[in-house]
């Protein structure tokens, strides 16, 4: 039996959007139909990873022929993309944080409820083996409870400096520091109760500045705690 391809539309082809396009050759049960960028030579490169693909400067011409999207924009366009997209009948994967205002996120969430769409973040790491198999383990009693939790990432090809502007990004505690966040509440069920960080020098290729960065992350969970304190 032939299972019908899902037409989707990648919004956004920049570092993290390349990432994705990536990844979606590799999955069968989805058609790229359309890809959205305002760069000219963003969307040149589409025919790279999808000849013969059809390309937008807008997002609002792709939902037209798209059942589905992904949107890997700068986090401030989340919202109005989402928006746009769950009202034209689109199902959305959108790349993390869905907004930085907890309001809108949530009005959002409504919109999908509302247009009966489905609305999906991209926090990959609770499907990802190693912390679904810690999960297990935990739950199977067979590691014990942990108390404390040492939490590191790192990106072979990092961002610039700029990203680390929160009205850019919601700044790195907001936008890496979630993913530990989220592998933490997933891995022990509990709340972080302290997180603590520090500020460090980063350099860049194409600018020098001292960005306030979540070096080190550390996690006591209290499963029946109900705050979150961040210390940087």
């Amino acid at each position: 039996m032939t299972t019908r391809r899902v037409k989707t539309a990648l919004i956004g082809l920049g570092r993290m959007g390349r990432t994705h396009a990536a990844a979606l050759r590799n999955v069968a049960a989805l058609d790229v139909v359309a890809v959205v960028d305002p760069s000219p030579a963003s969307r040149e490169a589409a025919e790279e990873f999808f000849p013969g693909v059809a390309t937008f400067e807008h997002y609002s011409t792709a939902f037209h022929i798209a059942e589905a999207c992904i949107v890997v924009s700068p986090t401030p366009l989340h919202p109005a993309i989402v928006r746009e997209a769950l009202s034209a009948g689109v199902h959305v994967l959108c790349e993390k944080p869905l907004s930085l205002d907890v309001d809108v996120a949530r009005r959002l969430h409504d919109d999908a409820v509302a247009s009966e769409r489905v609305l999906q973040i991209g926090h990959w790491r609770r499907f990802s083996p190693p912390w679904l198999r810690a999960k297990q383990l935990l739950d199977q009693g067979a590691i014990g409870r942990p108390l404390w939790i040492r939490l590191s990432q790192w990106d072979a090809n990092p961002p610039p400096a700029a990203f680390c502007d929160p009205t850019v990004s919601g700044g790195l505690a907001i936008d890496c520091g979630v993913l530990e966040a989220f592998a933490n509440q997933a891995a022990v069920r509990g709340l972080a109760r302290r997180i603590a960080g520090e500020s460090v020098d980063v350099p860049d290729a194409h600018a020098s500045a001292r960005s306030t960065l979540i070096g080190h992350a550390v996690m006591q969970s209290a499963r029946r705690h109900q705050e979150v304190a961040i210390t940087t």
